[in-house]
């Protein structure tokens, strides 16, 4: 986003981690449905998702 890069370069910010929303939501949503479609497994289901660190080196 221009505001947080615009912090990172003015030195307001010293990082910012970027997460993938859409991912994010798309894999809520198929934890949601798998949770539904088989109740019977009982458990948590992890799923490890990667993230963005910007500085202002690497803008």
């Amino acid at each position: 986003m221009d505001v947080t890069r615009a912090g990172l370069l003015d030195g307001t910010l010293t990082f910012v981690i970027s997460h993938p929303l859409a991912r994010m939501a798309q894999e809520a949503l198929a934890g949601m449905v798998r949770a539904v479609s088989t109740p019977k497994e009982a458990g948590n289901v992890t799923t490890i998702l990667p993230f963005d660190i910007y500085t202002r080196e690497n803008i």
